[in-house]
């Protein structure tokens, strides 16, 4: 209750902030405590002891999401590590965005073979919680993009078809450019 209730109050994220894909305002407490644990969530003693105090559910899957948002790019290995943490700190099973700021922080940190594995995770749940969206399979797109694999870039738009997540869209347009060049 101490670290949640004293500190002071600042300004609010930048412009840039406001539109993450986690849409979830945080009050300065929040961020201290999402910012302590996405920095802990590889040590021997993670923070999630943070979370006793919040209400189970909702609560704990926000700050889990913001969380995950917060991880430096090079600690990708932490955004899973609180994706995979979400269940076990009675936040609930992860969700699409959950999935898909984990991915982001895996494509930003150069590791957008696990992007891929965390995508097809998704894909593979049946009826549960995270469905591969179009942002799901367009950061999965970019992954491929990233990692120099085109071929399974245009293979994810496939699947992105097949499952009725495809919008105009940039990836469209780079796919159908990367196709001709094979």
């Amino acid at each position: 209750p101490l670290l949640l209730h004293s500190v002071p109050a600042r300004a609010p994220y930048p412009k840039s902030r406001a539109n993450s894909p986690s849409r979830l305002p945080l009050t300065d407490p929040q961020r201290v405590v999402a910012r302590a644990l996405s920095r802990s969530a590889l040590s021997d003693v993670p923070a999630t002891s943070l979370l006793a105090e919040v209400p189970q559910g909702e609560p704990r899957a926000r700050l889990l999401r913001a969380a995950i948002e917060l991880t430096d790019p090079r600690q990708w290995r932490a955004a899973i590590a609180l994706l995979r943490a979400m269940p076990a700190s009675g936040a609930g099973p992860p969700t699409t965005v959950a999935y898909n700021l984990a991915m982001r922080a895996c494509v930003r940190g150069g590791a957008w073979e696990t992007a891929l594995e965390l995508v097809e995770e998704m894909a593979a749940q049946p009826g549960g919680a995270a469905r591969p969206s179009a942002h799901s399979w367009g950061t999965a797109i970019d992954a491929c993009a990233k990692g120099g694999d085109w071929r399974r870039g245009i293979e994810l738009l496939h699947g992105m078809r097949a499952a009725g997540a495809v919008r105009r869209s940039k990836w469209c347009g780079e796919m159908r450019g990367a196709s001709t060049a094979l």
